[in-house]
């Protein structure tokens, strides 16, 4: 897995050396949970996530696309008594993906995700809360399939299904669903040109 981010990372920066590279703001709704083996008990919980993407034209309709954003992420669960409580993790993700457009705006997009534990709690009803940062692993992997449409305009909506590849306790992974916004400053790509 970390060769794959580190040969689209490569692919990337050669990519970037021979295009015009494009930036712009994104933002949207986390749907999250946390799935793994023998895993259960755990039902969704939304949040949020805010950063930048940018874009490296390879060909008339394929790209790079990096990504740099916070994520709000984790889990409700039923604890003891049938109260109840939720584990809120945070992570700051590096998403490589490759991306095809057609001229009228659709795109499909997919790639590896590495993401920075930035903090990790246990939010409890009924006792204090209980920091488990130190002791949960601070690199996560995942798998990114999304799919979207950008205006004319360089405004553009996407949805997308973060895989979570790599245990970030026990057996527990990371499984979000995120649906946003985006601004593409280079709004022809992949729209047949100006």
């Amino acid at each position: 897995m970390k060769k794959a981010v580190l040969i689209l990372l490569g692919f990337a920066g050669f990519a970037a050396a021979n295009a015009q590279v494009t930036f712009g703001p994104k933002a949207g709704l986390n749907v999250s949970s946390i799935t793994g083996k023998d895993v259960e008990g755990y039902k969704s919980k939304t949040g949020f996530y805010i950063g930048a993407q940018g874009m490296i034209p390879v060909k008339a309709n394929f790209a790079v696309q990096p990504e740099l954003y916070y994520s709000a992420q984790g889990a409700k669960w039923t604890g003891y008594e049938g109260k109840g409580g939720q584990s809120k993790l945070s992570y700051i993700n590096l998403p490589v993906l490759a991306k095809y457009s057609t001229r009228h705006g659709f795109f499909a997009e997919t790639g590896p995700q590495v993401g920075l534990l930035l903090s990790a709690i246990d939010d409890y009803v009924y006792i204090e809360d209980d920091d488990f940062k130190d002791k949960a692993k601070k690199i996560d992997f995942a798998w990114v399939v999304g799919a979207g449409y950008l205006s004319k305009y360089g405004v553009g909506i996407n949805a997308r299904y973060n895989i979570g590849l790599t245990k970030f306790w026990d057996e527990e992974k990371n499984a979000v669903f995120q649906i946003g916004l985006f601004y593409n400053l280079n709004r022809h790509f992949g729209m047949g040109g100006k």
